[in-house]
């Protein structure tokens, strides 16, 4: 969905409001999911308070793409954003990150 929403707030040749509105509004709810899945665990798969895994490496860069898509802030999902503070302090994703 954000990557949809990517296309029509950024690529779209023509401005399609509706469009815009209807993957904003779908990546603001898949936010949500997740910050749900995220209120008592610090990683997305996993027994008790989860374990890093490809569920968080294929997840993070969309999250933190989120201004990309023009999700201005974190804030109203407090979970997803501690989760992506995790995610950064890790050395492998800082290094994965500045690949082009």
């Amino acid at each position: 969905m954000q990557g949809q929403a990517n296309h029509f707030v950024r690529f779209a040749p023509v401005d399609i409001p509706y469009a815009k509105k209807r993957y904003l509004d779908e990546t603001k709810r898949l936010y949500g999911v997740l910050d749900i899945r995220l209120s008592d665990r610090d990683w997305l798969a996993g027994p008790d308070r989860g374990k890093y895994s490809i569920a968080d490496i294929n997840a993070f860069p969309w999250v933190a793409g989120h201004g990309f898509a023009g999700i201005e802030s974190m804030d109203e999902w407090p979970n997803v954003k501690a989760w992506l503070a995790r995610c950064w302090e890790r050395p492998a994703v800082q290094a994965g990150m500045q690949v082009p």
